[in-house]
């Protein structure tokens, strides 16, 4: 107001203080309930999902609010025994819950498969995660889940039939769930397997028209598992009649409340596994459910853990880990060597100095200091040649390729040096967009950012 005394700068800075201490202590909405003796209203059932958890065991990459964990799922499902003893526990998760491919990747995978089953997942998704791990990995991440993979839209190339099944039915105490699941529809995907079959994608809204009609005739809820964009799902409840929840996971997409559109309710979680979505159902009399509630449950780095979930994490990470860290010499390739911003020094002094002070140069400090999950999870973005021959292995192995230096664009330089006057380190929108995705950097224009690192004077 006018004339009103403005308060002193310290003192706004208290208040900002302040703030910011509540806005950390206060839980985040869906955080754990009273225990039972302060809530008498029991749910006949509970439905618990995870999605796009991104082959994450542990907490996410969040250095100041780090969260999730396998160990914090097997505490919260704890939790919930003792507060609800006897209310019917239904885990699952909508799919994307694999990380990167390869031997490392894998582990990890199977690792969470394990978890899963320990916790006593129900039903998965699939998603574009688990397919590009390739078939012999998805084949053995499948023999090790003691729980279907489903999903309605996954076809045959031939017939265009459901290559898995569309969906289950679960007994939840008086009530049963009917589980589907649906990944985006990409024209381009196309995945052979070992005995010949291809598997394609069809529109999600086609697939679930085909079956939804089915399971809702022998289900009290019918819930879709979902990959696609919130406004996809949208459009789903829209064309799809008979689905009463779609709970989904994909990139950044959050709901920390259901969004109705029409009679379909529609929850969504982030990524990394940092949160429980939470549907909990009341039967009357055993019939179709009268009422339901969802929410997002935060599992926080501080939450309860499980020491069994805990040593899991741990074995798992170290042989996925001494994988990912096993020098790229040992498995016998050759190429062209990598040998550090240093041998650029002598031809390109200038072009050096100005990228010394540049943040590809600072690259490895700012990755260098999260958990030892994370770490190797973002460190080939960070680095020079790493997994690649004589390319980056640790800090004290290799500390000249910390960073990302001009090899890390240009590629290896050994045979360069060696013949300079040959065709060298062109750069493209491919060598860039490895680690600018629109995961990562939504905004990144290659055209533009390129202009800012081009070196106009190439030999001094």
């Amino acid at each position: 107001m006018p004339g009103s005394p403005r308060p002193a700068p310290g003192l706004i800075r208290v208040r900002t203080a302040l703030v910011l201490l509540v806005a950390l202590v206060l839980p985040v909405p869906g955080t754990p309930a009273p225990a039972a003796d302060e809530d008498p209203s029991h749910p006949d059932a509970v439905l618990l999902f995870t999605g796009n958890v991104m082959g994450y065991l542990g907490v996410c990459g969040c250095a100041r609010l780090p969260m999730g964990g396998l160990d914090k799922r097997a505490g919260y499902l704890r939790h919930l025994r003792k507060r609800w003893p006897g209310v019917p526990l239904v885990p699952a998760d909508t799919g994307d819950f694999c990380g990167t491919p390869g031997r490392p990747g894998e582990v990890r995978a199977l690792g969470i498969v394990e978890a899963m089953n320990r916790l006593g997942y129900r039903v998965s998704g699939v998603g574009f995660r688990e397919l590009r791990m390739g078939p012999e990995a998805l084949q053995r991440i499948r023999e090790a889940a003691r729980f279907p993979l489903v999903s309605a839209n996954l076809v045959k190339e031939a017939d265009g039939r459901p290559w898995l099944e569309p969906g289950i039915l679960v007994e939840a105490g008086p009530l049963r769930v009917a589980f589907l699941a649906v990944l985006p529809h990409d024209p381009a995907f196309r995945l052979e397997l070992p005995d010949g079959t291809v598997l394609v994608t069809r529109e999600p809204a086609e697939a679930l028209g085909a079956v939804v009609p089915s399971f809702r005739s022998r289900a009290d809820v019918v819930v879709v598992l979902a990959t696609v964009p919130v406004p996809d799902a949208r459009l789903l409840a829209r064309k799809v009649p008979g689905i009463d929840w779609i709970v989904g996971a994909a990139g950044n997409d959050l709901l920390h409340e259901p969004i109705r559109e029409g009679r379909t309710r529609i929850l969504y979680v982030e990524n990394q596994g940092k949160y429980f979505g939470q549907v909990e159902l009341w039967a009357p009399d055993g019939k179709r459910p009268l009422a339901a509630h969802g929410s997002l449950v935060g599992l926080h780095r501080g939450a309860p853990g499980d020491e069994e979930m805990e040593a899991l994490i741990v074995e798992t990470l170290a042989r996925a880990q001494e994988l990912e860290r096993a020098p790229a010499q040992a498995s016998g390739q050759e190429g062209p060597r990598y040998l550090g911003a240093g041998a650029c020094n002598p031809c390109h002094g200038a072009i050096v100095q100005e990228w010394s002070v540049s943040r590809h140069a600072r690259a490895w400090w700012t990755v260098s200091n999260e958990n030892d999950e994370t770490l190797p999870r973002c460190i080939g973005c960070h680095v020079t040649g790493w997994q690649e021959p004589t390319g980056f292995v640790d800090p004290d192995a290799t500390p000249h390729l910390r960073g990302v230096s001009c090899e890390a664009c240009h590629g290896p330089a050994g045979d360069h040096v060696k013949r300079p006057e040959a065709p060298y380190g062109k750069v493209t929108v491919k060598t860039c967009t490895r680690c600018h995705t629109p995961a990562w950097d939504r905004n990144f224009n290659f055209y533009e950012k390129k202009a800012l690192v081009d070196h106009h004077d190439v030999a001094r």
